[in-house]
């Protein structure tokens, strides 16, 4: 993911900021790339660690 090279993402304690966090994670999900170990109940894939 290349937010770092972009210094506009960061915040003033060299954070990425949390609506760019936020758009990330929307599009992660979207995709079906979001919490591969969470149960799927709980709005994960329900995959397991191994």
């Amino acid at each position: 993911m290349p937010l770092e090279r972009d210094p506009a993402n960061f915040d003033a304690h060299e954070m990425i900021e949390e609506d760019v966090l936020s758009d990330l994670r929307t599009k992660a999900k979207e995709q079906g790339l979001w919490a591969f170990q969470m149960p799927k109940e709980r709005g994960g894939v329900g995959l397991n660690n191994v």
